[in-house]
């Protein structure tokens, strides 16, 4: 233990250091560990370099607002429906709310499946508060039909009243063919953005800081 508090080290999330062992007397011995747990709200990384593209999209809140995001994914058209957890979040004391901004990455192998990360990020400070990652199957090419990537710049979004929402889509990706040939699957992933009422029982996860 000794040892690890020599020096200041980062550890990523979900790290697993152990701390020490301790011999019980009875023969038994213990695993002191920590599991880290990233604080919500707590700032992240830069994404990693070298996306196929990137794009941004700022949602405009009312000051005090609650915000609750779901993603949702469908196939060909199809309903859609809710996938992962919802995040409720309080955005900093200012009217200019917060910024989507996804990243679509190729795959690593020719046979892996392609990523992308979903990163909500303060628009005063720059800082990312808060990171999705996720993929889609291997075989398929991604874009983002609804939106331009950067450096272009994407038209804001105000949800006003409490109960509003917007529902973006925010990437395709479309199973390859060959040219000329008809599409027959494809995937949409989808961030739906409510403005919800104080009085509901969403409770925050997390408040960014007031300026």
């Amino acid at each position: 233990m000794e040892q690890m508090s020599k020096g200041r080290i980062q550890l990523p999330d979900g790290a697993v250091p152990v701390l020490g062992h301790v011999k019980h007397r009875d023969g038994w011995t213990y695993i002191m560990a920590l599991r880290i747990l990233r604080e919500p709200g707590a700032p992240r990384p830069p994404a990693p370099k070298g996306a196929l593209f990137s794009v941004e999209k700022e949602i405009v809140v009312p000051d005090r607002a609650f915000v609750r995001v779901q993603l949702q994914k469908s196939a060909k058209d199809g309903s859609k429906t809710a996938f992962g957890n919802s995040l409720v979040f309080k955005p900093a004391n200012t009217a200019k709310g917060f910024i989507l901004r996804w990243h679509a990455y190729a795959p690593p192998l020719p046979n892996a499946a392609p990523t992308y990360l979903l990163d909500f990020v303060d628009p005063d400070s720059g800082a990312i508060f808060h990171r999705i990652e996720d993929g889609f199957p291997p075989g398929v090419v991604l874009s983002s039909p609804n939106s331009q990537p950067l450096p272009d710049v994407n038209k804001s979004i105000m949800i006003a009243a409490p109960g509003t929402k917007t529902i973006l889509r925010l990437l395709r990706a479309s199973q390859k063919v060959t040219p000329g040939a008809a599409l027959t699957a494809w995937w949409d992933v989808y961030a739906e953005v409510t403005h919800v009422s104080p009085i509901t029982k969403s409770v925050p996860q997390f408040q960014l800081p007031e300026r």
